[in-house]
């Protein structure tokens, strides 16, 4: 073989946008008086398979005791999150 031509190749993503080798996976929140923290699992999240982990992981956490919407909007790239309580969330974002 004297010369070799490539016609197409698909090169994937092939590491994770969130991960703990990054230290981008974990979140810290308080609802009240009660403190809480997930780690949000190794992978390559788009922004509603992220939305969903997130809120899997945080009503686990707090037993349901607190419901959190998730809304993202697609036009301002803005992630809004509601509750069905009056009882702020602090979420605590470390320097890494």
């Amino acid at each position: 073989v004297m010369t070799l031509k490539i016609i197409n190749a698909t090169f994937p993503n092939s590491w994770y946008n969130l991960s703990s080798s990054s230290k981008n996976n974990k979140l810290d929140w308080s609802e009240g008086i009660n403190n809480y923290s997930i780690t949000i699992p190794d992978g390559s999240y788009d922004i509603n398979e992220l939305t969903e982990q997130i809120k899997t992981l945080i009503n686990d956490a707090n037993s349901g005791a607190i419901t959190y919407t998730f809304t993202y909007n697609e036009i301002t790239n803005k992630l809004t999150i509601t509750s069905n309580s009056a009882i702020v969330m602090m979420i605590v974002v470390e320097d890494f």
